[in-house]
């Protein structure tokens, strides 16, 4: 699982390590000197190096480009930063940059993608009509998804807008490479299929397998209504923070759209001739989430669609849910089904926009009326039962 997969922290990373006094063109000239030719790339790849080496070192008759490319990339790394902090950092998280630096496990929804794609030029042009525009005032957390048994998701994304399986696998490269023209199609393709029946991951402890036929009965009553039939519901009525759902105006919609379209480049497959609402389902006006399947269930901990929620324990007892937790733990809660949330990397702070643990607590709607705080014999069997999904 994604615990500690911090995309936040690797920005963060980029921008520190490029501007150290040690971040020179002479260091890495030296460092580069150092290394065997074929220990960057790998065997397989030598003559690739050979070139790099050659346009990166230089020769008596070809002036070294190294210092172009490392200044370069110190120039990028920085004006990038500076766009962030100056856009989506003042704007949707609101001047407290230190959400933008470190949360394993995460991604923001919306922002850095829509941050791609919105005009440069209406930016300069009017900063805060274009963030008004294509923004919203909260940021979109996410807890980053699972992505297996894709043929029994008839939606994708936690609030269910993506219907074609090649845009979402398209969609996930976009988001990381900010331009169509990076968006590997050939990828996309070949990973479509094989995560259509790739299997959830097998629970790695030991199962009481008498108790979890206990629990079965509980799930069937209790869950399995909306979880099997992948359930929309409204934010009001499922009561978690709503940030991730509201996050994408209409107009970031038709970027994105746009964007993706592009991106799905052979015109002679179904999947990219689909119409605009398929790409990317308007939900403006009803947002809300999915109650997705829970097919490993046990290793998509932490719960709740922003990841606020350590353990299946605290989310099937809502007034147990702690203030703050740490994330990025690789060792287990065998008893409440979750990753260890006493220690880990990054203390999650569900105080902070965006980050807040409500919702999934109305008992009637969602528990059929039990009580799991007064009834912890169904509660343990329940859990004990999820672990084998």
């Amino acid at each position: 699982p994604s615990k500690r997969f911090d995309i936040n922290g690797y920005r963060s990373f980029l921008a520190l390590s490029v501007n150290q006094p040690e971040y020179t063109t002479e260091n890495f000239l030296a460092a580069l000197s150092q290394i065997p030719l074929g220990g960057l790339y790998g065997p397989d790849r030598v003559a690739q190096e050979m070139f790099d080496r050659f346009v990166f070192q230089g020769s008596d008759n070809f002036p070294s480009q190294a210092e172009a490319i490392v200044e370069g990339f110190k120039q990028s790394v920085n004006s990038r930063g500076q766009l962030i902090a100056q856009t989506i950092g003042t704007f949707s998280y609101q001047g407290d940059l230190n959400l933008l630096q470190s949360s394993p496990g995460h991604v923001e929804a919306f922002g850095f993608a829509t941050l791609a794609f919105t005009p440069l030029e209406d930016l300069i042009r009017d900063p805060m009509g274009t963030l008004l525009t294509y923004f919203q005032p909260f940021p979109s957390v996410a807890d980053i998804m699972s992505v297996w048994k894709q043929r029994d998701r008839e939606f994708a994304q936690w609030d269910g807008n993506i219907r074609a399986k090649l845009i979402r696998n398209l969609g996930a490269e976009l988001g990381v490479a900010g331009d169509p023209r990076a968006v590997n199609f050939e990828n996309g393709l070949a990973t479509t299929p094989m995560l259509e029946d790739l299997p959830a991951p097998v629970y790695p402890y030991s199962v009481d397998l008498r108790l979890a036929a206990k629990g079965r009965v509980v799930y069937e009553y209790a869950c399995a209504s909306c979880h099997e039939s992948q359930t929309f519901m409204g934010i009001d009525e499922v009561g978690t923070e709503p940030g991730r759902a509201r996050g994408l105006t209409a107009p970031a919609r038709e970027l994105l759209v746009a964007n993706l379209k592009s991106a799905c480049i052979d015109k002679s497959l179904d999947a990219c001739n689909i119409p605009d609402d398929d790409i990317i389902v308007p939900r403006q006006d009803n947002p809300g989430y999915l109650s997705l399947p829970l097919d490993g269930i046990w290793a998509r901990a932490p719960y709740l669609h922003n990841g606020s929620v350590p353990t299946m324990y605290h989310l099937l007892i809502p007034e147990s849910r702690p203030a703050s937790f740490y994330t990025g733990a690789l060792s287990y809660d065998q008893e409440k089904m979750g990753f260890d949330w006493n220690e880990g990397v990054y203390q999650y702070d569900t105080s902070v926009l965006g980050y807040g643990n409500g919702g999934h607590d109305d008992i009637e709607l969602f528990n059929r009326g039990i009580d799991f705080s007064k009834h912890p014999v169904l509660l343990e069997s329940l859990i004990e039962y999820l672990k084998t999904l």
